[in-house]
């Protein structure tokens, strides 16, 4: 195995792990991983492994990292829950699948491509590509010098759905300030379990129509958490604001 991975600095301190030994083992997925389609040899079987995908048992990656296997055990049911890896049986062997592996761990060409349609589309028009530009920012998770852009999507949250909460922000006119976007990744780490990961809990306020993250138990319950958007309200607000 050679090449390198892009290992994202979000991973420490992230909501979905309890200590940074965590995050360092699904860095070590990561670098397991295969880059692109291979044939392997895992366990006295021959195994076909996609892309983002590695051959492993518990036990091999508790001796791997050196800690028992019910930490092992604890960690895949945790990542299974927040929606970063998929874990299937491939020729009697497990098979971890990471999700969203080609949105962090784009090729070189892709990444190329991807750089160069914000540069072609602003040769194209004019008016509102700044806009279109600001927007890709927020939901990208690729760092931006030493530390990850704000608002970047969290891992194991649909960037579709990411994309979907920060347009009802936007709506609502509200700031997307970095102190915000630390608010919601708070919340995000207080409400989130195995019933309710992070994906869920976004995908269901961007589905709702919220600008930010609630308990969805008290809206379920029939507890509504923000108020309907009313314009005439929200102009004598901002009247009242003025004054």
């Amino acid at each position: 195995m050679s090449g390198y991975v892009r290992i994202h600095r979000s991973l420490i301190g992230h909501p979905a792990f309890r200590n940074d030994a965590e995050a360092m083992a699904f860095a070590w997925l990561v670098a397991k991983a295969a880059w692109k389609p291979v044939r392997v040899r895992y366990k006295e079987r021959a195994i076909m492994l996609d892309r983002g995908s590695v051959a492993v048992s518990q036990r091999d990656m508790a001796k791997a990292l050196d800690r028992d296997k019910a930490w092992i055990e604890r960690l895949w049911k945790r990542l299974r829950a927040e929606a970063m890896i998929e874990v299937v049986c491939e020729a009697g062997v497990a098979v971890i699948r990471i999700c969203n592996y080609s949105h962090y761990q784009a090729i070189r060409g892709e990444r190329e491509a991807a750089d160069e349609a914000p540069k072609e589309a602003e040769a194209r028009q004019a008016q509102g590509t700044e806009q279109g530009i600001e927007e890709r920012e927020e939901v990208s998770s690729e760092p931006n010098g030493s530390s990850p852009r704000l608002w970047a999507c969290p891992i194991g949250v649909d960037p579709k759905h990411w994309r979907d909460l920060l347009k009802n922000r936007k709506t609502k006119r509200l700031t997307n300030s970095e102190s915000a976007y630390e608010g919601q990744l708070r919340e995000i780490a207080k409400l989130a379990d195995d019933e309710w990961p992070p994906g869920r809990l976004v995908q269901h306020a961007a589905e709702n129509g919220w600008a930010g993250i609630h308990d969805p138990r008290k809206s379920l319950n029939g507890s509504n958490h923000e108020r309907p958007n009313n314009p005439l309200g929200s102009a004598v607000e901002n009247i009242l604001r003025t004054c």
